[in-house]
């Protein structure tokens, strides 16, 4: 089983500067009751707390997201970029 599911936030799990739609909002509640979930977006604390914090249902459980912005996801692109460079098995959205 994985344990931890990354999203990317803007153009991947919500349209870009705006918030969760309900259905989004749904299926996040329900993945963050099996599996940690990352979600890492270019913006700054105030935008996360915007689009993704602020549009979960109350009953997600948000201790087990983990948000990251500018930096680490500069980081985790260089990450994924050197998995796909060695082949490993990694899944990504856009294949």
């Amino acid at each position: 089983m994985k344990k931890l599911i990354v999203f990317d936030l803007d153009g991947t799990i919500a349209e870009s500067k705006s918030s969760l739609d309900d259905e989004m909002s749904a299926l996040l509640r329900d993945l963050l009751s099996i599996v940690r979930a990352a979600v890492i977006s270019g913006g700054n604390w105030p935008q996360f707390e915007k689009q993704l914090v602020s549009n979960l249902p109350r009953d997600a459980k948000i201790s087990r997201t983990y948000l990251s912005s500018r930096q680490t996801k500069r980081v985790i692109e260089a990450i994924l970029a050197c998995l796909d460079s060695k082949r490993a098995p990694v899944s990504r959205r856009d294949e």
